[in-house]
């Protein structure tokens, strides 16, 4: 199984977008590619100043990731899905965000599925 350090693959992979001349904070990033695992899971990991993670800086290291958009519904990211649980249908908890997700819990879910494989 081949494990990920997920701080280290965000700040690998993610591309500038623009980079404010005085004021950091207003530095973007396009999205990091999906995470992809072993059996063929696949979801986003991203960490930044504007995204709900913690803490919320462009710098790192992270330990609360905003995730989403996983190719399966997947429990162990149940419990941080924006909004109310209840309200989603089945399909729609492939189609959002799960905020604040602790890093042993992304860690959890690549280590489920496998481990870490390619990325999109």
């Amino acid at each position: 199984m081949i494990t990920l350090d997920v701080n280290a693959y965000i700040m690998a992979n993610r591309k500038l977008m623009y980079a404010h001349p005085k004021f950091p904070e207003f530095t973007f990033y396009e999205a990091t590619p999906h995470i992809r695992c072993a059996d063929g899971f696949s979801f986003s990991v991203q960490a930044g100043h504007w995204v709900h993670c913690c803490p919320k800086t462009n710098e790192g290291p992270w330990t609360h990731f905003e995730c989403g958009f996983p190719n399966e519904f997947e429990p162990l990211l149940y419990a941080y899905v924006a909004g109310d649980a209840n309200e989603y249908t089945y399909e729609e908890f492939t189609q959002t965000v799960y905020n604040m997700v602790p890093l042993i819990v992304v860690e959890a879910v690549i280590a489920k599925h496998g481990g870490a494989a390619l990325v999109n």
